[in-house]
């Protein structure tokens, strides 16, 4: 199969700008420059107009003198201040509480958030808008003739008023955002966008390829200058390599992974056998590797997609939490982002160049995904019936909606949940259901599973 992908943007700013998005300063900055602009403005047209509270008859505008303005605008400001403190104060206390009560890796959730962003953002503005406001104010006993800005301090009741909505609909979203359903919510939709756009909805034939369609002669490893998370590849730059130097290049380090100064991130070979330039060659695909201090959840769904979901339900099973509740809600989203992704194929990531093979990608696959989903929440709940039970069912659930093709790696990790189980769980009768309702799904599974089940290993407990 052949794929293309042209970037828009570079992958490096795209990147930045996506990391951008996700802060609490952003926005809020913004809004700041456009609280400078929008005072500018009203003062102009104040001035312009020649407006002043002698001639204004209007309900709707501003009618009081240089000292009501003064009270009004100061009045505006100084409780703005004051609510901005306890805007960022519950902010920090939610930041912390996700932290330590489901995983740091939905810290993002919080500032990525845009009705967060958006509610700092307009109180940040307002009060910018009004301190610059109030400081135009004049009497006619002050130096120079009187200055009231009618559509200045009518703006500023304006967007005090917004504001104070946007506190209503904070309070109400901050207590809805610390709820453990709202969280597993948007982090199996962030995964299943992931899932989307990374497998395909209908399965092709993969390229049957040898070592002399794409690439001849001993490759040469690229080793990292830099150290940090992968976060993204630069596809255009890599297929720009691969056209002018006449490359095959296969990616060895995986999207999300970390990686060491002058470790192996890529494997180049010489389509015509010519190894003079490789060395020069492998600078150029150095290049293409975008690396970080943090994963980031764009195009990571093998670190972010699925593992921030299963963290939530094993942070659930510490003792300091005791909470194996979450821990089934856990499993419930993980079900639903396997399935999605077992309903569809995982791609053969291959990039083309003048018709022949030159960019080979590391491949996610539907296995990988399940030992991150299920391997870490059946060690530490191993020792509750309840999860237990719970993660039988869900695998059971998620051969139900997959492709056939995925069934005998979910009847592994049932014989490991009974296997853990068994090691886990210290009443008889529990062990006994546990390993009853195993049989039970596996019997369930074979049903409409084409061929023979995978058979358990004698020494399976050293697996665990």
């Amino acid at each position: 199969m052949r794929e293309y992908i042209v970037s828009r943007i570079p992958p490096r700013l795209e990147t930045w700008w996506a990391d951008t998005r996700s802060t609490l300063w952003f926005l809020p900055s913004c809004a700041t420059v456009l609280g400078v602009l929008l005072s500018s403005l009203a003062i102009w047209l104040d001035d312009y107009w020649g407006l002043t509270t002698a001639g204004i008859d209007s309900p709707w505008l501003f009618g009081a003198g240089a000292n009501g303005a003064r009270g009004v605008l100061g009045a505006i400001a100084g409780s703005l201040v004051t609510v901005i403190g306890t805007v960022f104060s519950i902010t920090i206390v939610a930041l912390q509480l996700a932290s330590s009560q489901f995983t740091p890796r939905v810290l993002r959730q919080f500032t990525s958030d845009r009705i967060n962003q958006t509610v700092l953002a307009a109180f940040i503005g307002t009060f910018i808008y009004a301190l610059l406001v109030l400081r135009t104010v004049r009497s006619a006993t002050d130096i120079g003739p009187g200055f009231v800005p009618v559509i200045g301090v009518t703006g500023a009741i304006v967007l005090a008023l917004v504001c104070m909505g946007l506190l209503i609909l904070f309070i109400h979203h901050m207590t809805q955002q610390t709820q453990v359903s709202y969280i597993l919510s948007r982090a199996s939709s962030d995964a299943l966008d992931l899932i989307d756009s990374y497998f395909r909805e209908e399965i092709e034939p993969t390229p049957d390829l040898t070592r002399r369609d794409y690439a001849q002669g001993e490759g040469q490893d690229v080793l990292s200058s830099s150290s940090g998370y992968l976060q993204h590849y630069d596809l255009d730059y890599l297929l720009a390599a691969a056209s002018d130097h006449d490359l095959t290049i296969k990616l060895i380090a995986p999207m999300g992974g970390y990686i060491n100064t002058r470790q192996p991130v890529a494997r180049i070979w010489s389509s015509n056998g010519n190894r003079d330039h490789l060395s020069e060659a492998g600078e150029h695909v150095r290049y293409a590797f975008v690396t970080g201090p943090e994963r980031t959840m764009y195009a990571d769904l093998r670190s972010l997609g699925v593992r921030q979901i299963a963290d939530i339900g094993i942070k659930a099973l510490s003792p300091a939490v005791n909470d194996p509740t979450t821990s089934t809600q856990a499993l419930d989203r993980i079900s639903e982002v396997l399935a999605r992704a077992g309903a569809l194929e995982s791609p053969e990531r291959i990039l083309y160049v003048d018709d022949r093979p030159a960019v080979f990608l590391p491949r996610i696959g539907f296995d990988e995904l399940t030992a991150i989903a299920f391997t870490q929440m059946r060690h530490y709940g191993r020792g509750d019936v309840v999860v237990m039970l719970h993660l039988t069912r869900t695998i059971e659930r998620v051969a139900s909606l997959v492709d056939k093709q995925h069934h005998p790696v979910l009847l592994r990790h049932l014989e490991l949940a009974r296997a853990s189980g068994i090691l886990g769980l210290e009443l008889g009768p529990e062990r006994d259901a546990l390993c009853t309702a195993v049989d039970e799904a596996i019997d369930r599974i074979g049903n409409f599973h084409v061929g023979n089940r995978t058979p358990v290993v004698p020494d399976i407990v050293q697996e665990i």
